[in-house]
């Protein structure tokens, strides 16, 4: 675990990749698969004090108004080169974006 203060708040890394997922002592670029890529440990990282009580309230009340919908992993390419999206058994998160069309992009928080 590395931990480190940034502008006010606390940084944690608790887990990352190597940088050569062939050769951890190494930092050569590597064309990874994903399969190398699956097989890495994941970066895992907090920021303790990075928003406030009074913030994250408010961030959650934006979500709400937004409209959380649950999250979708990527389905088939479609013939524009765009995604479907697809249901998840194991991905049961929700969320809410923050697009042009909500307003949410205007507000300075």
């Amino acid at each position: 675990i590395v931990s480190e203060a940034a502008d006010g708040y606390s940084v944690t890394v608790h887990s990352r990749p190597p940088a050569d997922p062939t050769d951890s002592t190494t930092a050569k670029d590597v064309a990874l698969s994903e399969e190398i890529d699956l097989a890495q440990p994941p970066w895992i990282v907090t920021m303790d004090g990075f928003l406030d009580d009074e913030e994250c309230d408010y961030l959650i009340k934006k979500g709400y108004e937004s409209g959380y919908e649950r999250s979708e992993d990527v389905g088939e390419e479609k013939f524009d080169g765009t995604f479907d999206s697809v249901e998840s058994e194991g991905r049961t998160s929700e969320n809410a974006w923050c697009s042009d069309d909500s307003g949410c992009r205007d507000d300075p928080t």
